[in-house]
């Protein structure tokens, strides 16, 4: 299989700085839960392991409210839930792209994650 797309329901939780005096703060837990979400998420979805390098695509529905947190910490909980479930390890993730959408109500909140089989389109020449 080359491409596979599951939907992640809910919001999206930006993964927190930890430290170690917070490895136990509310955010940390809700990270972690959030993550746990993924996984069984991905696992339900009969998620294939890809061998190789990937390209991951993130469609992120958010209520847009307050601080809704960065793009890239986003992108790390779906990318860390996916190891050992998608690939062996995210160092396969060749290339990510990420959107945030922005809806109306609550329940329309998720992330679709699409995982394909990376091909570059060239090499590229530097010098």
């Amino acid at each position: 299989m080359n491409r596979f797309t599951f939907t992640v329901a809910g919001r999206c939780v930006p993964a927190p700085r930890m430290t170690y005096r917070g490895k136990r703060s509310p955010k940390v837990l809700r990270y972690m839960s959030y993550r746990h979400d993924v996984a069984w998420a991905a696992k339900a979805a009969k998620v294939p392991r890809f061998d190789g390098p990937v390209a991951v695509k993130m469609d992120i529905y958010l209520l847009k409210y307050g601080k809704e947190g960065d793009i890239d910490n986003m992108q790390k909980i779906i990318l860390d839930a996916l190891n050992g479930i998608a690939w062996s390890d995210d160092r396969q993730v060749a290339e990510i792209h990420a959107r945030k959408h922005y809806v109306t109500t609550p329940q329309k909140e998720q992330v679709q994650v699409t995982v394909t089989k990376y091909t570059p389109e060239k090499e590229v020449a530097t010098g």
